[in-house]
C-alpha cells in the first residue's frame, strides 16, 4: 500500500546535435564478420532462445586504442585511433563497426553520430584479449601529503560523489577524527583526506562538475541572458532552485527556463529580473558515459562503464532511439538517475531497444539529482515516457543482473508492451521491478500490454517500508505477471532503520496498487481501478510478510500461483476508498496458499469475487478473514470462509510438496492438487511444462509428470466400477448400475445389474421376466438363472466354452518371463510384475537392474532428478546417464557448477 509521495522524473537529454560543424568522415578501413543481437520487433520470444544471430558486416571496421592509437591515424587495425571524441565526431555509415582495444580505458563520453539501418547496424564493440574495454568518469586523484595517523589529504574542489580505491568503493564518515579504517574519507573547505597505511595509488572519484556563472550578456530587448560555459550543461540551479530545460532558444519565456546551445557552447536563460552579484547560478555538466540521441539501429556491447555521474540522465542514456541493443555490458559503482535510462523525449516512439546480459550494480542517487526534487535516484535501469503517453513500447530488458541500486533495480513508467525477462533482480532499495502508468493521475493507466517473466526477484526493498518484489502502479490494461521466483524481499518491520518505528506496513511478494497520495498541503488521495485483463500466473512465491496484494486495484485474475510461508497474509485484498469502496472482478483460481503464520487469506472490501479450485493449508479458526463495509470484520477457517460462497471446489489439505523444505514446490505424487484445477487456457507451467498433463491442470505452480504408466480396465480385467490405475489416479472402467437390455440383450424389460466386488456385472434380477440366451455357448449361465449344457468329465466350462482341465502355470514357473497379463497356460491371465529383490520387469523379462537413467525433458543431454532403474546399456528415449541439468525445462540452461531457482550462477 502506498503511504508516501511516488513522484517521477524524466531522463532528459538536451543534447540536440552533437555534431554541428563539418567532420571527418572515416575512409575504408576493413571488414568483419561478428556476432550481433537480433534487432526484429518485440515478439515476446521465449526465455531460453538463442539471443544472437551471426551475421556478415561488409560495412567498414576502425580500430581505438587508448594506449598506442593516435587521432591523426587511419583508423586500421594497425594504425588505429586513440580518443572517443575522434569516434564521436566521425561520421559512420550502416554496417560499419567500432572497435574499441580490451585492455583500454578511456575518460571520456561516447556519443554515437550515426544510425545503422535494418540489418546493418552500426556496432561498437571490442577486439583484442584481455579485459573488455573500459569508459570511466572517474578522475584519478594524486599529489597526496602525509596528515599523520595514516591519513593523507589532497586539495579537491568539488566534493566526490564516490570513491574509488583500486576499484573499490570507499566510505565517506562525518569528520576526520573518523578516519579509522582503510578506504574510508572525507572531504571538507576543497580538502580531500583519506585512511591509508602507506601512500595512496589508483584512488578515483566520481564528482559531478559544475561551474557557477558571472558574466552575462543580455540579449538586447529581452529578458535573456548568455554566457559560455567550458562543457555540455545538464541542469541549472539559480539561488538553489532547479531550472526548467526550454529545449531551444525561442522557449525561453519564463523565469528560470534556460537552454544550452551544443553548437555554440552557451547557456540562455531568461531572468524576470536582471542578474546580480548576489544572483548564484550553478550549471552542471553532461557526465554521462555513452549518450546515444535520435540515433537507431545500433549495436553495443563488451563494454565496462564505471565511476560515472549523471545527475538527472542514465550512465547508458537511449533517448528518442529505436532498435538500440546494450549486449553484455557491465555498468557499475556510479551516482545517477539510472545506470540504464531509456526515454522519449521528442514525441516520436522510443521502441524496439534491448538490454541483454547485462550486469548492472551500485547505481546509487547523486546529490544533484536529489536536489533537483527527485525522489528517485539510483534506479538501475529505467524505461520511461512522457507523463500520458506510452512513447516508450516494445523494448526488451533480457537475461540481466540488477542489484543493489538505490531505489528500484528496474522501473517502467508511461511504458507499454515491453518484455521484461529472465533478469536476477536483488538488494534494490525499493521494488525489484516497477512499472507504473506515470507519475500524475492523469498519466495513469498508460503502462499496457507489458510481461514481466521469468525474473528472480529477491531481497528488494533494503531501505524502503511498503514496498514489493515487483509492483503494478496505476498501470493501464492487459500486463501480465508470470513465471517469476519472488522471495525474501527485506524484512522491514523488524529494520529500525527504516522510518517510520512503528506503523509499518512491511513488503509484498507481488502488488497490484491503485492508489496515488501526495502529502500536500493539502493531501491527495487517488484511486485508479478502470484497468482490465491484468493477471499474475505460475508465479512462485515465499518467505515474504505478503505473497499478493491487491491494494484498491480491480479486475486482477491470480491463477496457480504457489504462496508459502508468508508472515502477514498469503493474500492482501484491501480497499479504502471512500468512493468506490470495493474492490471488483478479483478472480482467484488454481493457487496453492500454505503458511503456518498469519491469514491465507485477507479479504476487506471486495464484491464479485470468484475464489475457486484452490488449496489453502493449514486450516484454523483465524486462516481467514473477510470485512464487508460497514461491518466488523471476521475471522474464521476455510469452512467459514467457504460458508459466504467461495471456494466451492476448493479444499484445505496438505499439498504435499516434494520438499517444501528445500524450496521444491513440485507434487508428490497423490498430492489433493493434481487434476483439480479449472482450465484457465494456461499452457504451460512454471518450467514450461505443457498444462495439462493429466485429465485437468493441476493446482500451483507446477503441472506434476508421472513416469508412470497407467493400466487400462483391460489391463485390469475389470468390467465395471472405478479402479486404481497403479499410478496414483483412479479408471472408470464402466458405471456401477445398468439396464440388463444394454449387456444381455435377452431380457426383456427393467432389469437391472449391479457391478460386484471384482469388477463385473452382476446376473439380471431374478424377478425379471428373461428369456434365456445359448448362441455360441456350450456350457455356462444362459443369463436366466440357467446353463447352456455340461461339460465332460474332465473338461471345464471357461467363457461359454468346455476345455479339457488344465492347471494354470504360477508366476515362478512362467519366470522369467514377467508382465501384467501373462497366459496361465490354461486360457487364463496372470499379473507377474515381481521381479525379486534387485530386478525389475523390462521388455517382458525379468533382469538385473545395473543402470540408473536420467530423465531429459528438453532433450539437450542433460538430464534432471527423476530416474528410472534399467537392464540396458543403452538409456531409452529423453533418459540420459547424468543428473547434472540445471532446469530440464529450459534447453539452453545445462550443467553449471552452482544450480539455484532454475538458473545457473557463477
Amino acid at each position: 500500500m502506498i503511504k508516501s509521495m511516488i513522484k517521477f522524473v524524466k531522463t532528459k537529454v538536451l543534447l540536440k546535435k552533437r555534431i554541428s560543424t563539418p567532420v571527418f568522415i572515416a575512409g575504408v578501413a576493413g571488414t568483419i564478420g561478428m556476432s550481433l543481437l537480433a534487432l526484429n520487433p518485440v515478439v515476446q520470444p521465449p526465455i531460453e532462445e538463442d539471443l544472437t544471430v551471426r551475421m556478415a558486416i561488409t560495412g567498414n571496421v576502425y580500430y581505438v586504442d587508448s594506449g598506442a592509437g593516435n587521432d591523426n591515424n587511419a583508423g586500421t587495425l594497425a594504425s588505429p585511433w586513440k580518443t572517443l571524441n575522434k569516434v564521436n565526431y566521425t561520421v559512420f555509415n550502416p554496417g560499419d563497426s567500432i572497435l574499441l582495444k580490451r585492455g583500454g580505458q578511456w575518460q571520456e563520453m561516447l556519443v554515437p553520430s550515426s544510425s545503422g539501418s535494418s540489418g546493418a547496424p552500426i556496432t561498437y564493440d571490442a577486439y583484442g584479449t584481455g579485459d573488455n574495454p573500459v569508459i570511466t568518469g572517474g578522475t584519478v586523484l594524486g599529489n597526496w601529503q602525509s596528515a599523520g595517523a595514516n591519513k593523507y589529504s589532497t586539495t579537491l574542489s568539488l566534493r566526490p560523489e564516490m570513491l574509488f580505491f583500486n576499484n573499490m568503493l570507499g566510505t565517506a564518515v562525518s569528520s576526520v577524527g573518523n578516519l579509522s579504517a582503510a578506504n574510508q574519507w572525507f572531504w571538507q573547505n576543497n580538502v580531500l583526506t583519506v585512511y591509508s597505511l602507506t601512500l595512496p595509488v589508483n584512488v578515483e572519484a566520481t564528482i559531478h562538475q559544475y561551474y557557477t556563472i558571472a558574466n552575462w550578456s543580455n540579449i538586447s530587448g529581452t529578458k535573456i541572458y548568455t554566457a559560455s560555459v567550458p562543457k555540455p550543461i545538464e541542469m541549472i540551479f539559480i539561488n538553489g532552485q532547479a531550472g526548467t530545460s526550454a529545449g531551444s532558444l525561442d522557449n525561453l519565456n519564463a523565469n528560470g527556463k534556460y537552454f544550452y546551445d551544443w553548437s555554440s557552447g552557451n547557456l540562455s536563460v531568461y531572468f524576470d529580473l536582471v542578474p546580480t552579484a548576489s544572483t548564484v547560478v550553478e550549471a552542471y555538466a553532461f557526465q554521462n558515459l555513452i549518450n546515444v540521441q535520435q540515433k537507431n539501429y545500433l549495436v553495443i556491447q563488451n563494454l565496462t562503464l564505471r565511476h560515472g555521474s549523471a545527475g538527472l540522465q542514465g550512465i547508458v542514456s537511449l533517448a528518442d532511439t529505436k532498435y538500440v541493443t546494450l549486449n553484455n555490458l557491465v555498468i557499475s559503482d556510479s551516482v545517477s538517475l539510472a545506470g540504464v535510462a531509456i526515454s522519449a523525449y521528442s514525441g516520436a516512439l522510443t521502441g524496439n531497444n534491448t538490454v541483454s546480459n547485462s550486469q548492472i550494480y551500485n547505481i546509487k542517487g547523486s546529490r544533484v539529482s536529489k536536489a533537483f526534487g527527485s525522489s528517485l535516484n539510483g534506479i538501475g535501469l529505467s524505461i520511461a515516457g512522457p507523463d500520458n503517453t506510452s512513447l516508450t513500447k516494445y523494448n526488451q530488458i533480457l537475461t540481466n543482473t540488477i542489484y543493489n541500486s538505490g531505489t528500484y533495480n528496474i522501473s517502467l513508467s508511461a511504458s507499454s508492451n515491453n518484455i521484461i525477462s529472465g533478469n536476477t533482480v536483488y538488494n534494490g532499495g525499493w521494488a525489484g521491478i516497477n512499472f507504473s502508468g506515470g507519475p500524475q493521475i492523469i498519466s495513469s493507466g498508460t503502462g499496457t500490454g507489458n510481461t514481466v517473466e521469468y525474473n528472480t526477484v529477491y531481497g528488494n526493498c533494503q531501505v524502503k517500508d511498503d514496498c514489493a518484489g515487483i509492483n503494478a502502479f496505476r498501470v493501464g490494461d492487459n500486463n501480465v505477471i508470470r513465471y517469476n521466483l519472488v522471495h525474501d524481499q527485506h524484512d522491514t518491520i523488524n529494520d529500525g532503520s527504516i522510518l517510520p518505528s512503528i506503523g509499518k506496513l512491511g513488503t509484498v511478494g507481488i502488488r497490484f496498487d491503485g492508489t496515488y497520495y501526495s502529502p500536500g498541503p493539502p493531501p491527495v488521495y487517488d484511486y485508479f481501478t478502470a484497468s482490465t485483463g491484468n493477471r499474475a500466473y505460475y508465479n512462485i512465491i515465499y518467505n515474504e510478510y505478503e505473497g499478493f496484494q491487491i491494494y484498491n486495484f480491480n479486475n486482477v485474475d491470480l491463477a496457480n500461483n504457489t504462496v508459502y510461508n508468508t508472515t502477514y497474509a498469503g493474500l492482501m485484498l484491501m480497499s479504502d476508498n471512500p468512493v468506490n469502496k470495493y474492490i471488483n472482478n478479483t478472480i482467484v483460481k488454481n493457487n496453492i496458499f500454505d503458511s503456518n503464520s498469519g491469514y491465507l487469506i485477507y479479504d476487506s472490501y471486495t464484491q464479485q469475487s470468484n475464489f475457486d479450485n484452490n488449496i489453502y493449508f493449514p486450516d484454523g479458526p483465524t486462516k481467514f478473514y473477510w470485512q464487508d463495509v460497514g461491518a466488523n470484520g471476521i475471522s474464521s477457517n476455510f469452512s467459514g470462509w467457504s460458508s459466504h460462497g467461495q471456494d466451492v471446489h476448493s479444499i484445505s489439505n496438505n499439498p504435499l510438496f516434494v520438499d517444501s523444505a528445500a524450496k521444491n514446490f513440485r507434487l508428490q505424487t497423490g498430492s489433493p492438487g493434481i487434476n483439480k484445477g479449472v482450465s484457465l487456457n494456461l499452457t504451460s507451467d512454471f518450467e514450461k511444462t505443457t498444462v495439462p498433463q493429466g485429465s485437468a491442470p493441476d493446482v500451483g505452480a507446477y503441472e506434476y509428470i508421472s513416469t508412470c504408466l497407467p493400466q487400462t480396465c483391460a489391463i485390469l480385467g475389470k468390467a465395471c466400477g472405478l479402479w486404481p490405475n497403479g499410478c496414483g489416479e483412479t479408471v472408470n472402467c464402466g458405471l456401477t448400475l445398468q439396464d440388463c437390455t444394454v449387456f444381455f440383450g435377452t431380457c426383456l424389460v427393467g432389469g437391472t445389474q449391479g457391478c460386484t466386488s471384482d469388477g463385473q456385472y452382476g446376473s439380471c434380477s431374478a424377478t425379471d421376466p428373461r428369456i434365456a440366451n445359448c448362441s455360441g455357448k456350450q456350457c455356462g449361465d444362459d443369463g436366466c438363472g440357467g446353463v447352456c449344457g455340461a461339460c465332460q468329465t474332465g473338461q471345464t466350462c471357461v467363457s461359454g466354452v468346455c476345455q479339457v482341465n488344465c492347471t494354470p502355470k504360477t508366476c515362478s514357473q512362467l519366470s522369467p518371463a514377467c508382465g501384467s497379463s501373462l497366459s496361465d497356460g490354461c486360457g487364463g491371465m496372470i499379473s507377474c510384475t515381481s521381479c525379486g529383490a534387485g530386478k525389475i520387469c523390462e521388455s517382458g523379462q525379468c533382469c538385473t537392474a545395473s543402470y540408473t537413467y536420467y530423465r531429459d525433458a528438453d532433450v539437450d543431454g542433460y538430464g534432471s532428478s527423476t530416474l528410472i532403474k534399467s537392464c540396458k546399456s543403452t538409456p531409452p528415449s529423453r533418459y540420459v546417464k547424468n543428473n547434472k541439468d540445471c532446469n530440464d525445462s529450459y534447453k539452453t540452461t545445462k550443467y553449471c557448477s552452482w544450480c539455484y531457482s532454475r538458473y545457473c550462477h557463477k
